[in-house]
């Protein structure tokens, strides 16, 4: 569990260095890399919400 909250947040950094336009190509090779290995993890993590919408269009409120 240690090691996925140190890539998860390693993860962030690297985004946000993207974000900021800081690192060029390497920092996107490491950004991808640590979120393919944060999506093998935890594949539902980047499911864009789409289990949220399926439980509430199935809801029967």
């Amino acid at each position: 569990m240690l090691w996925f909250e140190i890539v998860f947040h390693a993860g962030m950094l690297a985004a946000l260095a993207v974000t900021c336009g800081v690192g060029g190509r390497l920092g996107l090779a490491v950004h991808w890399a640590l979120l393919w290995s944060v999506y093998q993890r935890q594949p539902v993590l980047l499911d864009g919400g789409d289990n949220l919408a399926y439980l509430s269009s199935r809801c029967a409120c």
